[in-house]
């Protein structure tokens, strides 16, 4: 009885063996040139489409290269503001295109994942669940060194027609250093006792870590999380806001101060609470130049010549108020 249970287990495994080497069988990859010419150039020709109807601004075209199932939810009105943000982004700047990657699955819903070692970007992984059996998806850089963004563009083939199931542009590199090297920048500046440096450089590192959402992992995601998370209590101890200006008399209170990006810059910015009416720009401005000893001593290791300040006359915990003004300042270093 003995013998006939170890020979079950035995055929059972060689079953379950011989099944998983059958099921990779059924999953085709391939990766930039090793795409055969008659896969690649549809999707080439999608991507471009797609993008050139959101630079001319036919907003309607772009709509119709997107897959229904996926956006069905989705009318112009909401899809508007988002086709607009890429073409503000897209008229300023070239990209080329630096990754692709093909999979076809004879299964559905399969996952899709595959590394990159790119000369320009540290190692990663894309990762998403396929909503057909052949899947395909683009990287490109789009940007300047100041600020550059990762344009990530996933598709589907549906009845022979290839169809964009997501498009994303996310944060890759400011002043040409990434979410690891914006990490070593805070551990440096906390080193050197410049706590504000060192929380304004970490907030970078969180907001470069993923170009392209929950699709994109670095290769060592884990650690950079793990550093900034003993960096920031360390932080903490250190440096806490809101903080008062006691020697001014209208005693201003700091509340928050953080990077701030545009499509081709990036500058240092802080948030403040005043007591004067945002109408009384007399006040308001004899205040921000009272300011500008402590904005300069707060920002003085910031490679730009001005900061944005965001004025607010009240001030929840839980939420900015939405009545604010607007400054720009040189900082004096």
């Amino acid at each position: 009885m003995e013998i006939k249970k170890k020979e079950f287990w035995k055929l059972l495994s060689i079953i379950t063996l011989a099944c998983v080497i059958a099921s990779c069988s059924f999953v085709e990859r391939k990766k930039g040139p090793e795409i055969p010419p008659q896969i690649s150039k549809p999707i080439w020709k999608l991507t471009s489409d797609f993008y050139v109807s959101i630079i001319k601004g036919d907003f309607a075209k772009s709509k119709h290269f997107l897959n229904e199932s996926v956006f069905r939810t989705s009318n112009n009105e909401e899809l508007q503001p988002i086709f607009s943000k890429f073409q503000a982004l897209l008229i300023r700047f070239e990209f080329n295109t630096q990754n692709s990657f093909y999979q076809k699955s004879f299964i559905s819903n399969s996952v899709v994942s595959t590394n990159f070692n790119d000369p320009e970007i540290r190692p990663f992984s894309i990762k998403y669940v396929a909503n057909c059996n052949e899947s395909a998806f683009t990287t490109a850089i789009i940007g300047q060194e100041a600020v550059q963004n990762c344009l990530t563009t996933i598709m589907g083939k549906y009845d022979n027609e290839w169809k964009i199931d997501a498009f994303l542009i996310g944060l890759l590199k400011v002043n040409d250093k990434d979410a690891d090297d914006w990490l070593n920048e805070a551990e440096y500046w906390f080193e050197q006792g410049d706590y504000i440096m060192a929380d304004y450089c970490l907030k970078l590192s969180s907001w470069l870590l993923k170009p392209a959402n929950e699709f994109w992992k670095y290769e060592n995601e884990k650690e950079i999380l793990e550093s900034s998370q003993i960096l920031r209590r360390k932080i903490n101890r250190k440096f806490k806001l809101p903080s008062s200006i006691e020697e001014l008399s209208s005693k201003p209170k700091i509340v928050k101060i953080f990077p701030t990006i545009s499509y081709s810059n990036v500058y240092p910015a802080i948030t403040y609470v005043t007591k004067f009416p945002l109408n009384d720009s007399i006040s308001l401005s004899n205040e921000c130049s009272a300011l500008e000893p402590t904005i300069s001593n707060y920002f003085k290791n910031i490679e730009s010549d001005s900061v944005i300040i965001k004025i607010i006359d009240k001030y929840d915990p839980w939420s900015e108020s939405e009545k604010y003004k607007l400054a720009i300042k040189k900082i004096v270093k």
